[in-house]
């Protein structure tokens, strides 16, 4: 029952965390610290803490690169390594590449005056399709 609060509790803050990324192109700290939060509190419900440990540093390297070279920011490295703890090693990361695909093709084709496009709501696409399927 707690795990499953966590998981609306994040949905609601990647709803919000949406908005404002499309809005502002900027996410509020307070949401992006608070998935990650309730992401490292989740893995007391976790079967196999170690793979999602393992999973959230390897996202840790991933999201540290991406806005170490300006592919995104701050926030989404946030985002990236709070699901890594959260989902571990799971479908999560499949609908998220393919997702993020789409999406970047889209920015690209139609949207081109827009440098960094708020990627934001690829977490929370990628997000509802985890958890519901």
């Amino acid at each position: 029952m707690i795990f499953e609060t966590i998981l609306v509790i994040i949905l609601i803050l990647l709803i919000f965390s949406s908005y404002f990324d499309i809005k502002t192109f900027e996410v509020p700290y307070l949401c992006s610290i608070s998935i990650f939060v309730l992401s490292i509190f989740s893995l007391l419900y976790q079967n196999n803490i170690k793979t999602h440990l393992i999973a959230g540093l390897i996202c840790f390297i991933i999201g540290w690169l991406f806005a170490e070279f300006n592919i995104w920011g701050g926030a989404d490295s946030q985002l990236l390594i709070s699901m890594g703890f959260l989902f571990g090693f799971s479908i999560f990361f499949v609908w998220f590449c393919c997702i993020a695909i789409i999406y970047a093709m889209i920015f690209l084709l139609f949207i081109k005056n827009v440098k960094n496009p708020p990627f934001v709501p690829v977490f929370l696409f990628s997000y509802i399709l985890t958890v519901m399927l």
